[in-house]
């Protein structure tokens, strides 16, 4: 679909030049990125992680601080422990795991 050739754009984006990574902070997709892994359905979230995982490893170390300043950290820490608490089993049956069909 059209919407997964502009997710793999954005991605690659995100992993691109230096130029790339310019455009990517000077247009403001970081907290675009970062409302979606917020508030969106976790189909979406995926691809999100990808971008800003992207971004993370591409960007300058003087950079960086733009990523922290857009809560990158928190929102990922955040669905990490969604993550956890859907995948952890139940205390009544080690053997099944609570993870929601849609994730």
């Amino acid at each position: 679909a059209a919407s997964d050739v502009y997710k793999r754009q954005l991605s690659n984006i995100a992993a691109g030049t230096l130029k790339q990574i310019e455009v990517f902070i000077l247009d403001k997709i970081l907290p675009q990125i970062i409302y979606i892994l917020s508030n969106d359905h976790w189909d979406v979230k995926k691809e999100a992680i990808w971008i800003v995982s992207n971004f993370i490893s591409k960007v300058p170390p003087e950079k960086i601080t733009y990523a922290i300043d857009c809560n990158v950290a928190e929102v990922l820490s955040s669905m990490l422990n969604t993550c956890l608490l859907y995948t952890s089993p139940s205390p009544r049956d080690a053997t099944l795991s609570r993870m929601p069909s849609s994730a």
